[in-house]
C-alpha cells in the first residue's frame, strides 16, 4: 500500500501531517476538499479520518493545457487521483465530484466537520467557497485554507474578512521561482 507523503503532489509532507491531526478530530463524518489535483492532500486527510468518516473532493479535473501558477495541469490527474486513492487503500472513503465548486456548494446538504480549501486563489474565488460551505460547517468543525501567505493576498484578504480568530501553521517556504523563500502557512479557523 502507498503511504500518502508517496503520492506525487503540490503540499509539503510536514503539511499534510498537520492535516491528518484535524482529520483526527472530526467532530462528525463529512469532510470536503476543495480543489484535489493528483489525491495528495486528500490521501493525508482520508488516512487520518475516523473509520466511518467520508471525504469528498470538488475539482474541475478538466483543465487541460491550463498553466496556473506555474503548474500545468492536464486531463490525466483525475486518473491520477483515483489511481493515488485506490493505492493508498482509500477508494471506499473517498468519493471525487468532477465540477467547481461553486457549481456544487448550492445543492450540498451533508453537515461538514473538516473543510479544505485549495481551489481558485483569487479574493473572490476563496470567499466563493467560504460562503458557499460555512453554511453547512458544523460547530466546532474546522476550515483549512492552503497557501495563506503575501504569495497570495487574496487568500488572506478573504480569510480575515470572513473570520476573527485564524491559527496559522508554518510549512515551510516557496520553492517556486516566482515565489521563491516566501513563507506559506496551513491557515485553520475553528467554527464556534
Amino acid at each position: 500500500m502507498m503511504l500518502p507523503k508517496d503520492v506525487d503532489g503540490l503540499i509539503s509532507d510536514e503539511q499534510g501531517q498537520i492535516m491528518q491531526q484535524y482529520a483526527r478530530e472530526m467532530v462528525n463524518d463529512v469532510a470536503v476538499e476543495i480543489g484535489s489535483y493528483r489525491g495528495k492532500s486528500a490521501c493525508y486527510i482520508g488516512s487520518a479520518m475516523p473509520d466511518t468518516a467520508h471525504l469528498y473532493c470538488i475539482d474541475p479535473w478538466n483543465n487541460s493545457n491550463v498553466n496556473r501558477y506555474g503548474f500545468r495541469f492536464t486531463d490525466e490527474n483525475l486518473s491520477m487521483f483515483k489511481k493515488n486513492v485506490r493505492l493508498c487503500g482509500l477508494e471506499s472513503r473517498v468519493t471525487p465530484i468532477q465540477g467547481f465548486s461553486s457549481e456544487v456548494s448550492p445543492s450540498w446538504e451533508k453537515p461538514i466537520s473538516l473543510l479544505y480549501i485549495d481551489g481558485g486563489h483569487e479574493y473572490e474565488e476563496v470567499l466563493a467557497d467560504i460562503d458557499g460551505f460555512l453554511p453547512h460547517m458544523v460547530s466546532k468543525g474546522v476550515i483549512l485554507f492552503d497557501d495563506y501567505s503575501n504569495a497570495f493576498p487574496g487568500i488572506v484578504s478573504a480569510v480575515q474578512e470572513r473570520f476573527d480568530e485564524v491559527v496559522l501553521h508554518d510549512v515551510g517556504v516557496y520553492l517556486s521561482k516566482k515565489k521563491n523563500g516566501e513563507q506559506r502557512y496551513l491557515a485553520a479557523v475553528r467554527i464556534p
